[in-house]
């Protein structure tokens, strides 16, 4: 007898969601946070879901970040809104497991507000 063993793998991302004081944007789903209870923290993602997101909005001096797994397509989709919408915003999209914390997510966003800049700078 012949048994056919099928290891589906399936993506890992944080899932989180916190609103606080825009001084508070540091401590929002922090990295320590997340490790300390990774438990309540990582989710599995199903087979449809390839990207890890981590998306944070600032307004009315108040700061949301929104970490979740989602398509590749809805991650690009909302991360050009975000940026259609200005410095509030911020949308990263990746791919491999637990990609999503902050750390590697914020030098995501500031190197893209750099490489903005750099744009903007070379268009003059």
């Amino acid at each position: 007898m012949f048994f056919l063993f099928i290891s589906v793998y399936s993506l890992q991302c944080y899932d989180c969601i916190e609103i606080g004081s825009a001084d508070d944007e540091e401590s929002l789903c922090s990295k320590s946070k997340l490790d300390s209870d990774e438990a309540r923290y990582v989710k599995n993602c199903s087979e449809l879901l390839d990207t890890c997101k981590r998306t944070h909005v600032t307004a009315l001096d108040l700061h949301s970040v929104r970490m979740l797994c989602t398509t590749k397509d809805a991650c690009e989709l909302d991360k050009k809104a975000c940026e259609d919408e200005g410095d509030d915003c911020g949308v990263a999209c990746c791919t491999t497991d637990k990609c999503n914390a902050s750390s590697s997510v914020s030098f995501s966003f500031i190197l893209m507000v750099i490489s903005s800049a750099l744009y903007l700078v070379l268009l003059m």
